[in-house]
C-alpha cells in the first residue's frame, strides 16, 4: 500500500514553479487516467476486520446481517462489503438465488447425502406442497442468500405439510386439529425441529406411511403431557 502511495503523493514540478502532489496535478496531464487507477487500487487494499466467535462466524445469515447493519451505520456501499467477505458470498442474483434454491431441495428429496427422505415412495402431493411452501418461507429464502444449510428447515416444512395433509382429514371440531396447529406453529418459527431431522437413525428405511404415523403419535404423546 505505501508505495502505491507514494506513486500518487509524489511532488512533482509538471508546471513551472509549481510543485505538488500528483494526485491533484490532473489538468492537462496526460496521464491523469493512471492517477486515477492508482487512487482506487489504493482505496481498494484497505480492509477493516470485524471479529466474532466461531460459531457466529459460521452463520452466514448472522454474519450478513452484521455487515449489512455495518454497511447502514457507516453509510458504505453493500455490495462493495460483500466482495470483501471472508467464506460467505452474499453477492447472489435472483437467478443464481433459483438455481441455488432448487439443489437443497433436491438432495433432500432423493439423496441420503443430503439428509434427506428414507422413504421409498413419497406421494407427489406431498412434495408439491412442499416445493410451494419452500418457496413462500422467508427462513428458506434467507438460508439460500447467505448459503447456510438449509436441510433443517426443509424437513420441518416438510412436517409441516404432513400435518396440514392429516389436518384436513379430520373434523372441524377435532381436538386434535389445535395440537396440530400449534405443532405446526412451533416447526414454523423454529422452535421445534422435523422429526425427520433430529431422528435420522429413528426413522430410517421406513415407509411414508409410517413416518406419518410417527408424527401423529408424537402429537398424542404431547396432549398426554397437558
Amino acid at each position: 500500500m505505501g508505495e502505491v502511495l507514494k506513486e500518487v503523493d509524489a511532488r512533482l514540478e509538471i508546471f513551472e514553479n509549481r510543485i505538488l502532489p500528483l494526485r491533484v496535478q490532473r489538468e492537462s496531464f496526460a496521464y491523469h487516467l493512471d492517477i486515477e487507477l492508482l487512487e482506487r487500487y489504493y482505496q481498494d487494499l484497505w480492509q477493516i476486520y470485524i471479529f466474532v466467535s466461531p460459531a457466529l462466524y459460521n452463520d452466514a445469515h448472522a454474519c450478513k446481517i452484521i455487515v449489512d447493519n455495518f454497511c447502514e451505520f457507516y453509510g458504505l456501499d453493500k455490495t462493495t462489503a460483500y466482495l470483501k467477505v471472508r467464506k460467505h458470498d452474499f453477492r447472489l442474483d435472483p437467478s443464481v438465488i433459483t438455481a441455488r434454491s432448487l439443489k437443497p431441495v433436491e438432495e433432500f428429496l432423493f439423496s441420503e447425502k443430503g439428509g434427506g427422505l428414507p422413504f421409498d415412495y413419497t406421494p407427489t402431493r406431498i412434495t408439491s406442497a412442499l416445493i410451494s411452501k419452500l418457496s413462500q418461507d422467508e427462513q428458506y429464502r434467507k438460508n439460500i442468500e447467505s448459503g447456510s444449510d438449509s436441510s433443517s428447515r426443509i424437513a420441518s416444512l416438510f412436517d409441516m405439510v404432513i400435518y396440514e395433509e392429516e389436518a384436513k382429514k379430520l373434523n372441524k371440531n377435532d381436538a386434535l386439529q389445535k395440537t396440530i396447529k400449534d405443532r405446526i406453529e412451533e416447526l414454523k418459527s423454529g422452535k421445534l425441529s422435523s422429526r425427520l431431522f433430529v431422528e435420522r437413525t429413528a426413522v430410517k428405511n421406513i415407509s411414508y406411511s409410517d413416518y406419518v404415523k410417527k408424527l401423529l403419535e408424537s402429537l398424542s404423546h404431547s396432549r398426554n403431557k397437558l
